[in-house]
């Protein structure tokens, strides 16, 4: 995939869930109510770069800047030292982290907790706290969803919500198409989940490289038929069997219209006439 798509230099991390309601030591209760969590790295089209699995309390991944913080280098190992723009929340983002990441020529912008030092605060439907190490804070036009609406918000929340959407942008596409089971063991459920990232970053990649576009479900099907090859079962050709076709029977030079004793009332013992029989075995059928 490196060889045919070239990286986008904005991206994002965030948190996505696979459903799992079993017992599991380091599952989350959070807002999808059961799940494994992942910790994803997309671009802003929604290509997940990379992922890694949150394992409990136990997680090796601590340091100086925290535990999210380490996420953050751990996701951006590779990214580093290339300029690349990477937009957190509020969980990954701090102080500590945004000072650190200039030097490794990496820019970085999101939102900030209240408990740590404001530096850009707007004030929309509630308190919107930010933090970055490459904006010059200045009101923009923004158009709302509908395209109708203009107003103004700050160029770093503009560029923060443009940014952040490659994670829901996912998980969009995923759960569109997901294959959960509940038969399945946590370990096949994320296994799963991987395959279906994959095929989700292979059709965005075929529909850049290739310039077209394609549905995410005629996508996978072609994806399939691919992958079985040969190995397709061709369809039971279907074999000639003798089959009744019914016909008035012809008439005669004594009846206009001649009957015959019909087969299935015969059976049952009454007596009833009928004019049409079975044209291949010249016998009354019914």
């Amino acid at each position: 995939m490196k060889e045919l798509y070239i990286r986008e230099r904005e991206v994002c991390i965030d948190k996505s869930m696979v459903l799992w309601h079993s017992q599991l030591v380091f599952c989350q209760y959070k807002r999808h109510k059961y799940g494994v969590k992942l910790y994803e790295l997309c671009d802003s089209s929604g290509i997940v770069k990379k992922i890694l699995i949150y394992s409990g309390k136990q997680d090796a991944l601590t340091g100086i800047l925290g535990h999210s913080g380490q996420v953050v280098l751990s996701l951006m190992d590779e990214f580093l030292d290339k300029d690349y723009i990477l937009y957190t929340n509020d969980y990954y983002n701090s102080v500590p982290l945004t000072k650190a990441m200039p030097q490794r020529s990496t820019y970085i912008c999101g939102t900030l907790r209240s408990d740590e030092v404001v530096v850009y605060k707007w004030k929309d439907k509630r308190d919107v706290l930010t933090i970055s190490n490459m904006h010059q804070v200045e009101m923009v036009d923004v158009i709302n969803r509908n395209g109708k609406k203009k107003s103004k918000k700050p160029n770093i929340v503009r560029d923060y919500n443009n940014g952040i959407s490659g994670i829901d942008r996912s998980d969009q596409m995923l759960s569109y198409y997901s294959c959960p089971r509940k038969t399945l063991c946590w370990y096949k459920r994320i296994c799963l989940h991987i395959f279906e990232i994959l095929i989700h970053n292979a059709h965005k990649v075929y529909c850049k490289v290739g310039n077209t576009q394609m549905k995410l479900v005629k996508f996978r099907d072609n994806v399939v038929l691919c992958l079985l090859g040969e190995h397709i079962r061709k369809e039971t050709p279907v074999l000639a069997v003798d089959f009744h076709c019914l016909e008035a029977i012809p008439p005669t030079e004594k009846k206009q219209r001649p009957t015959k004793p019909c087969r299935v009332c015969t059976r049952k013992k009454l007596s009833k006439e009928t004019r049409y029989a079975c044209a291949q075995r010249n016998q009354l059928c019914a």
